[in-house]
């Protein structure tokens, strides 16, 4: 089923909307009451902005080609998650979410962010071998 460029331009900016309000009122509830946008650094506005660009260019690409387009970017976030330098602002509060009400939260956390990429990747790769399986053989 295609879309029109209209509605995958509407699904964009709702996604990204929702994330943003999402991400302001953890931040908010989290860290320091009423000051929701704390989060919003000059490297956050400028990964959103790169995140907009990069899906405005691969938007039209067909499916298999998005599959693969997917898979490159996880693993490219992935190690760049990996080889960055620590995040002061993390590492400050972690030190407040270690104990307290939010222990168990915080460990599920880093469960969740520790299997999600490989989830993922399971995601992505199980209906591209079931399709490309049910296609017939080229001559």
């Amino acid at each position: 089923m295609a879309r029109s460029a209209t509605s995958a331009a509407f699904m964009l900016a709702g996604t990204t909307a929702t994330a943003l309000f999402l991400k302001s009122v953890a931040s908010a509830a989290l860290f320091i009451p009423g000051n929701a946008k704390l989060w919003l650094t000059q490297g956050s506005m400028l990964g959103l902005a790169a995140g907009v660009i990069v899906w405005l260019l691969v938007a039209r690409l067909p499916r298999r080609a998005l599959t693969w387009a997917a898979l490159v970017f996880l693993a490219a976030g992935t190690i760049l998650v990996n080889v960055a330098p620590e995040n002061p602002y993390l590492v400050a509060a972690l030190k407040v979410l270690q104990g307290g009400y939010y222990h168990g939260f915080n460990g599920m956390t880093r469960l969740l962010s520790a299997i999600w990429p490989f989830a993922v990747i399971a995601y992505l790769l199980f209906p591209a071998r079931r399709a490309a399986a049910s296609q017939p053989p080229r001559p």
